[in-house]
């Protein structure tokens, strides 16, 4: 579904629906709207990074969540989570929800605010990448991404930075 058709739930800074619109509109109205986010562990520990397909229109190549994304008008963060890692990943497990972070920042001329809820559960692969989405993934340990992110911030998306931050 192209961003002009899908539909999301407009919030306030608590959460609560106020509204809904577009994504397209929410983007470059600023209007704040939820994302889920996950975040995988293998049996090691470590973390399940993805790198973005270089044709996204955000993000695009850079290394974030194991899988997120939108969460659709009246969709429970719960189920977009599994909708995400199901999409992008090609699999399912059980999450907890971990955290929440508010992110505002500027994508060009277009405002962005997103709550995002922050999943986190295990899986050790195998995984089949959605290609218009993903370019690859990875395991690797915490503290092997915490020295990524301050070497290179620009490489990572904003909300996987803040994801690291909680974990």
């Amino acid at each position: 579904m192209s961003g002009a058709e899908e539909i999301l739930d407009v919030i306030d800074r608590k959460g609560n629906i106020v509204g809904y619109a577009s994504k397209d509109e929410c983007h470059t109205k600023g209007l704040p709207h939820r994302i889920a986010g996950v975040i995988l562990f293998n049996d090691a520990g470590e973390i399940l990074v993805q790198k973005r397909s270089s044709n996204k229109s955000m993000g695009a190549g850079k290394f974030d969540f194991s899988a997120a994304g939108h969460v659709g008008k009246g969709e429970p963060l719960h189920q977009a989570a599994l909708r995400e890692l199901q999409e992008e990943l090609g699999v399912t497990c059980p999450l907890q929800e971990k955290a929440t972070l508010l992110e505002r920042y500027q994508h060009g001329s277009d405002d962005m605010i997103h709550l995002c809820t922050l999943f986190v559960g295990h899986h050790n692969g195998p995984f089949n990448v959605l290609d218009a989405e993903v370019d690859s993934v990875t395991f690797q340990s915490l503290p092997l991404i915490k020295a990524a992110i301050k070497k290179n911030p620009e490489q990572f998306c904003r909300g996987f930075k803040a994801a690291v931050e909680v974990l």
